[in-house]
């Protein structure tokens, strides 16, 4: 068993034994709350070296008692033009799965992304960066 199954396992014995807070809501209220707890953390430039507006969203939903589950974290070269040579890296993507039984009784996942797109300089684009999440 690989570790994302693992990890997917894990966190539904995590839910029967405690629930998540977006139990019971339909798939579009739980968007819609995840929209609200995203847009708290991704407004404006950023220019921290640690990805702190990431790290907060996940701890939001850690304290709101939504569960997820982070299936990667991946440094990314955009196809716009950037000069000639080696390119470094100008984003950043975090994907994870929100699982949670919805308003049906049925087991639901909502698949969630955070991406940091740089806006710093030639030299160093994740010098500042902006932060668009959504889950869908």
């Amino acid at each position: 068993m690989d570790n994302r199954k693992v990890a997917n396992e894990l966190v539904k014995i995590a839910q029967s034994l405690n629930g998540s807070a977006l139990d019971g809501m339909s798939k579009q209220r739980a968007k819609t709350l995840l929209g609200k707890i995203f847009g708290k953390y991704s407004k404006g430039l950023f220019s921290d070296d640690n990805w702190r507006p990431v790290h907060q969203i996940f701890k939001a939903l850690e304290n709101e008692g939504i569960d997820y589950v982070l299936t990667s974290a991946e440094y990314g070269t955009s196809s716009g033009g950037r000069g000639i040579g080696v390119k470094m890296p100008d984003n950043k993507t975090w994907k994870f799965e929100i699982p949670f039984r919805n308003d049906r009784g049925k087991e639901t996942v909502l698949y969630g992304i955070i991406i940091a797109s740089g806006a710093g300089s030639i030299d160093d684009p994740l010098s500042k960066y902006d932060v668009v999440a959504y889950a869908s």
